[in-house]
């Protein structure tokens, strides 16, 4: 028997458990007399099946196993028998990845494309009773201690709120499901913060810890983060090498720079008089962008650095700029001249 993927307790004894694998299941009985821990393996015939998850029901008479095919199978636990496997007709796609118990014998459950559903066991039939979506794949249910409402939980870093007899999923918390790639404060304010991921950039309530605007760039990654001093930009950059500016209330957006940088851009900073931003690039590249209402012009391109630009900042008076890499430097730029000033170097033992 290969590796277990769930273990589950009987409710009214400690002496017996049950593991579930891949096509197999084991019922496992402890002695404590002998010191012994002996199993037994279930008879389940023809059906072959990966399971996934297992709900026992409160007498320890049968338990409810969720497939990875999508169905349900009910096993017979005094008998070590296969029992039934249902609903009819209706296979849950991506698979059951979690399942719970209600007070009223209900099963509830959560599958691989975002379903939770509710079926009614009875001793004919297996029947769907309703059914609703979440974000990403269900990937846990916790009920409370009555079972009138429960949380589910996705592989999209979302936390849904839910009575059990409508199943209306209210979200409660959310997050990035990716790494996190960059943080930013605005100018003089700790209220608020934006963060950015693969897909998107996301505007948090320091206090509430709440998210306040979401904006969605889907198939794209987004280096850095920045807003401008003013506060009526979010300048972003992404890895299809243009840098982007949204609206921070609506998160409409403003501008794009297309071609900013080859390969990427990988780090922001504007100008204290919201004129300029200096950028850098995956291969290195530092670059000076006049910003004006309409257009968005490049004054100057630098290549000094040998590998990826990590970080650039701007002095108070918007004379110069420093400039770290992950080849091991950092240039103190004059962002007026569009010259070096100094050049410092430590070799770097960090790759990517």
């Amino acid at each position: 028997m290969n590796v277990a993927n769930k273990i589950a307790f009987f409710n009214n004894t400690s002496e017996k458990l049950v593991t579930i694998h891949n096509y197999g299941i084991r019922i496992w009985d402890v002695d404590y007399t002998q010191k012994k821990i002996l199993y037994h393996d279930m008879t389940m015939g023809q059906i072959k099946r990966i399971y996934q998850c297992i709900v026992i029901a409160p007498d320890d008479s049968s338990a409810f196993l969720g497939t990875l095919t999508g169905d349900i199978i009910e096993i017979n636990l005094e008998r070590r028998l296969f029992k039934r496997i249902g609903p009819g007709n209706c296979l849950f796609s991506q698979g059951i990845n979690c399942m719970q118990l209600l007070a009223n014998g209900d099963l509830l459950l959560g599958s691989g494309d975002g379903t939770i559903a509710k079926l009614q066991i009875s001793h004919q039939m297996m029947k769907l009773k309703r059914q609703e979506k979440i974000a990403g794949s269900c990937t846990s249910i916790s009920l409370t201690a009555d079972s009138t409402h429960f949380f589910a939980g996705s592989s999209k870093a979302t936390i849904y709120w839910a009575n059990s007899d409508t199943l209306q999923p209210e979200l409660r918390n959310t997050c990035h499901y990716e790494r996190i790639n960059d943080i930013a404060f605005p100018s003089g304010y700790s209220d608020l913060f934006a963060t950015c991921s693969i897909n998107d950039i996301r505007v948090w309530n320091a206090v509430s810890r709440q998210e306040l605007l979401r904006i969605e760039v889907p198939g794209l990654e987004c280096f850095a983060v920045k807003f401008m001093n003013d506060g009526r930009s979010i300048l972003s950059g992404w890895n299809d090498g243009k840098i982007r500016a949204f609206l921070p209330q609506s998160g409409r957006l403003l501008y794009a720079i297309n071609d900013a940088h080859n390969h990427g851009v990988t780090a922001l900073a504007p100008t204290n008089d919201c004129s300029r931003i200096v950028s850098g690039g995956m291969e290195g590249e530092v670059r000076i962008w006049q910003i004006g209402m309409q257009t968005q012009i490049m004054k100057a391109s630098l290549k000094e650095h040998r590998g990826r630009v990590a970080d650039v900042q701007i002095s108070q008076n918007d004379s110069q700029a420093v400039s770290a890499s992950y080849d091991g430097s950092c240039i103190i730029w004059d962002i007026v001249t569009a010259n070096r000033v100094m050049c410092l170097f430590e070799s770097t033992m960090f790759k990517q």
